[in-house]
């Protein structure tokens, strides 16, 4: 698999994610195949459980993380050729699947790309059973689909042929990801019922998101090109700025994205109470009426719509979508200064712009 270059950097940009995703859709499509296949051999409600982690991880998501694998790997090793990194790339897809149906069950979500999730499938069986058993055994199975692909990450990850000593620093960065993020959901969850400190979001941002989201994909892609420690560094700095970024901005859209578009609900983390930049810094300029009449609602699973639309007016009205905004704008800047420091093509670095702006200026 390659990619042809075309005169323009831009066209070129956007003809490396449409051509990885559908390398990579292809890929996934035929892996899960063969996993329902086995997995019916042990017992046909097992093939149904792989069945329902296919229907949602084809479903949806930009695989904007295999998308960076290659990206990076295409940059840095100067080759059009990107066959050998792809089960690397379908594996930072796959550790991200297992980990959105992990997050689906923390969060008490049942829909995922407009679609239900794992959970949300097997909400919709065994209708004998009582609710609260139902539920039980949703988020049993989908916590179990969620676990199997994490494993099957790791397996895919060690089948790009590279060599001994680049496949253990391939899998240091992976694990690592894998690590940050655990720590990232723990303190995140735990917010909602615990003091935090003033940079909290940052720091949930940076572990839960920007490790496996971006530095991950980027610093295994690059580093199956081959690249030095000093670069590496660099990628990561460009991977951490770019990925708080992406988080930042994915809190904004959490609570005034459109659902049709983004297909994801806009109340669940105001009923979950999360402490993102936005509340953050919300209580920071808020005037203590405002402050009270929100936390009215706030964290309140009872809240009606209505309330709910009455809290996020609070919240426009308070300035605090501005100075994320504004936080954003410091990430990004942050990570051109890191991108002037990459050793690579006018074409790659268009790639990485492409990125920064998919990540940023995004409406989904």
């Amino acid at each position: 698999m390659s990619l042809t270059h075309s005169t323009s950097d831009e066209t070129t940009a956007v003809t490396l994610l449409a051509t990885v995703k559908r390398s990579v859709d292809d890929y996934l499509a035929d892996y899960f195949d063969t996993q329902i296949a086995l997995a019916s051999q042990i017992s046909p409600r097992y093939g149904q459980l792989w069945q329902a982690t296919a229907d949602l991880s084809i479903a949806g998501g930009k695989r904007l993380r295999p998308y960076m694998v290659v990206l990076a790997y295409v940059a840095f090793s100067e080759s059009n050729e990107y066959e050998s990194v792809l089960p690397a790339a379908a594996a930072c897809e796959l550790i991200h699947q297992g980990i959105l149906m992990h997050d689906d069950i923390i969060d008490r979500d049942d829909v995922r790309y407009g679609t239900n999730n794992v959970s949300g499938q097997y909400m919709q069986t065994y209708h004998e059973l009582e609710d609260s058993d139902r539920r039980h055994f949703a988020n049993a199975a989908a916590m179990l689909g969620g676990d199997v692909l994490i494993s099957e990450s790791h397996r895919l990850l060690q089948q790009c042929g590279a060599d001994r000593t680049t496949q253990l620093k391939v899998l240091d960065i992976f694990s690592t990801s894998v690590n940050h993020v655990v720590g990232g959901e723990l303190i995140d969850v735990e917010a909602a019922f615990t003091e935090t400190s003033t940079d909290h979001s940052l720091i949930v941002a940076r572990y839960k998101t920007a490790s496996y989201s971006y530095v991950g994909p980027l610093c295994i892609g690059a580093q199956l090109a081959g690249v030095d420690g000093k670069t590496l560094a660099l990628i990561k700095r460009f991977g951490e700025a770019v990925g708080t970024a992406f988080q930042l901005k994915d809190d904004l859209l959490g609570t005034f994205g459109d659902e049709t578009t983004t297909g994801k609900s806009t109340t669940t983390d105001l009923l979950e109470a999360k402490r993102t930049y936005l509340i953050e810094q919300f209580e920071l300029i808020a005037t203590t009426e405002s402050k009270n009449e929100f936390h009215n609602y706030f964290g309140v699973h009872g809240s009606t719509d209505q309330e709910i639309n009455r809290a996020k007016t609070i919240l426009r009205a308070s300035g605090a979508i501005e100075k994320v905004e504004q936080k954003i704008a410091s990430y990004k800047q942050e990570a051109l200064e890191a991108l002037d420091n990459f050793n690579i093509t006018s074409s790659a670095r268009s790639q990485f712009e492409l990125l920064i702006n998919m990540s940023i200026d995004r409406v989904k």
